[in-house]
């Protein structure tokens, strides 16, 4: 955990999964820090270049409320598509609840995504925190072949996808909507319960131990870091799997390649 200057903080490259930022959340933040509070550190995502925030943004509007020039940060080296990713599977999973037209906009954007739109329903599903019905909705609408995003100079710049995909149908949304949103509910309410159930475990063990309410209480942050520890452990081995699947990807169209040039020197 580090503190980075706030002014290198990139937050135009499309590592935000929200539609907005929600103001009330941004004071509500804001008075607890000014009163003492602790937060977690915002996730920041450096290529060499630039500091990329992948979660944390309505963190980071608060020290910025508050005149803070810095803001306690854990820096991991990876790059734009990784932080894009791991901003899809953090930002879902805690904090303000996503509303449905966050959801959209995430599966959206995994879908048009060069690299992400030919993942499974299931699989954007879950980076997306939603079912895999709704994924298969959104995948009814047009998909372009190319992606755009502000650079640092303040030029906008063009992302080319690796093929153009056939357009398909309009999607109809607002269809089976009630069912959709029970779906969304019976998901929300599993993570919700899977959550409750860790943390019953966790204080089943904690009064089984021996020693004073002050132990009892440190061995209880202690877990409770942990646990978060392991959850960004996850989240950042699936985007180191994904990037090494991409490179070995591109290695072997590579040596495709060389081979082919290779026969039509050898037939020249």
């Amino acid at each position: 955990m580090v503190l980075v200057k706030l002014e290198k903080i990139r937050l135009d490259c499309g590592t935000q999964s929200r539609c907005s930022i929600d103001e009330n959340t941004i004071n509500s933040y804001a008075e607890m820090m000014a009163d003492g509070a602790e937060f977690p550190p915002v996730m920041i995502y450096h290529d060499g270049n630039n500091h990329y925030l992948a979660d944390g943004f309505h963190r980071f509007f608060a020290c910025k409320k508050n005149g803070k020039k810095d803001i306690s940060a854990e820096v991991v080296n990876g790059t734009l598509t990784e932080a894009i990713l791991y901003s899809k599977s953090a930002n879902g999973l805690h904090g303000l609840p996503f509303t449905n037209d966050d959801k959209r906009k995430n599966v959206q954007e995994m879908i048009d995504h060069f690299e992400f739109g030919d993942w499974s329903d299931r699989e954007i599903a879950r980076r997306c925190c939603v079912s895999n019905t709704f994924v298969s909705k959104m995948r009814k609408g047009k998909k372009p072949d190319k992606i755009k995003y502000k650079a640092e100079s303040g030029a906008t710049k063009t992302m080319s996808g690796t093929k153009k995909k056939k357009e398909p149908q309009e999607p109809d949304i607002k269809e089976n909507e009630e069912a959709q949103q029970a779906l969304d509910y019976l998901a929300d309410q599993n993570a919700t319960l899977k959550e409750q159930n860790e943390r019953l475990q966790d204080d089943l063990a904690i009064k089984h131990l021996e020693g004073s309410s002050t132990d009892k209480e440190k061995a209880k942050e202690t877990i409770t870091t942990l646990r978060e520890e392991v959850r960004k452990l996850k989240i950042d081995l699936v985007a180191v799997k994904q990037s090494r699947d991409q490179y070995q990807n591109e290695n072997a169209a590579l040596k495709r390649q060389v081979a082919m040039l290779t026969k039509k020197l050898k037939q020249a």
